[in-house]
């Protein structure tokens, strides 16, 4: 009995003393500077139309645990929008020195599965400058298509028996316009080879 009281008594101990270091190691995970990409560039990518991007970064250690990277995408620095995403094992964090992200062809911009309101991400301030995709919103989607080359894809149905009749007044001529709604028009972007564009990951 004796033998065992000295077993029950180190492992008390020892549970004790675990619970001691727990709050300083979940601090240290907790360090936001920890989570911070290194070494980020874009550069162009050869031999295309001009617009294509290449968006490369060093990788973190696998022992933070990273399940993804995202990557945010803007015109301006106080505004960037996520774009896109790279999965990581877990276990094995990423096999190489760098990352890398293609922003080429045409990729998502807005569709009936994007929200209503603007969405800043997780632990971001209410004024951003990171947030979730584009939201349908007019106000600040309207403005952005200046920025990139825009392609609109309309399903069928929706184009012959959703759309609404548009007259405009264009000089001496009238034109009639087939008019939609956000929610029945899938957009997809391209970025212009002139433009200015910022990223963080």
């Amino acid at each position: 009995m004796k033998l065992n009281y000295q077993k029950t008594g180190i492992f008390l101990v020892l549970m004790v003393f675990s619970f001691l270091i727990l709050p300083f190691t979940s601090y240290a995970a907790l360090n936001d500077s920890d989570y911070i990409v290194q070494e980020l560039e874009v550069n162009d990518v050869p031999n295309d139309d001009g617009s294509g991007l290449i968006i490369s970064w060093k990788p973190l250690p696998k022992e933070r645990r990273i399940i993804e990277y995202r990557v945010y995408r803007g015109v301006t620095p106080d505004t960037l929008f996520a774009i896109g995403k790279i999965d990581v094992n877990v276990k094995t964090g990423v096999p190489g020195d760098k990352v890398y992200f293609y922003d080429t062809a045409f990729n998502s911009f807005l569709d009936i599965t994007a929200r209503g309101k603007m969405k800043t991400e997780k632990g971001q301030p209410k004024t951003g400058p990171i947030y979730r995709g584009y939201p349908r919103d007019i106000s600040i989607t309207g403005p952005q298509l200046k920025n990139y080359k825009i392609l609109g894809v309309i399903p069928d149905k929706d184009y012959f028996f959703k759309n609404h009749k548009i007259e405009q007044d264009e000089g001496d001529e009238k034109r009639v316009y087939a008019g939609m709604k956000l929610r029945n028009i899938s957009m997809y972007k391209k970025l212009l080879d002139n433009k200015e564009y910022y990223y963080t990951v």
